[in-house]
């Protein structure tokens, strides 16, 4: 990653915190805040720009409206995550989906695998913000209009 990105994580999980300081902040120079309770995570939303959320699902307080569905509609441009434990349930697909989560991954997450999946969720964060920016013409695209 090329710029200094602003991450938070919402987990009470020792060992997903531990993974994410290795990789994100040793590693590529982010910025982590790290949050155990939703309410104070989206406290700080509101102070500081996020580039990416990561969220572990036990720390939803609810299911249907939580941080992660209310970012999709309030800060669209920042990326979401969503952890969840062991099997993939019916539930958390729902919920990844209805908040437009960049991905899910299952537990127990391996730092190498949450720094790529991080990586590619700015990326395209950033491509996104630059379309929006900068669009492209039909013309430039040598596509035919459609």
């Amino acid at each position: 990653m090329s710029q200094y990105n602003t991450i938070i994580l919402l987990t009470s999980d020792e060992q997903l915190t531990k993974a994410a300081h290795s990789v994100l902040v040793a590693e590529n120079d982010c910025r982590l805040i790290t949050f155990e309770n939703e309410r104070e995570a989206q406290s700080a939303m509101s102070d500081v720009e996020c580039d990416l959320l990561i969220c572990d699902d036990d720390s939803l307080e609810d299911s249907s409206d939580n941080i992660l569905t209310r970012l999709r509609v309030r800060a669209p441009a920042t990326a979401r995550i969503l952890i969840t434990d062991g099997e993939i349930s019916a539930e958390a697909v729902d919920l990844a989906s209805r908040a437009a989560t960049f991905m899910y991954l299952v537990k127990p997450v391996q730092a190498q695998q949450l720094k790529i999946v991080v990586k590619r969720a700015l990326e395209i964060s950033e491509l996104s913000r630059r379309h929006r920016l900068f669009p492209v013409s039909d013309h430039e695209t040598d596509r035919p209009n459609c």
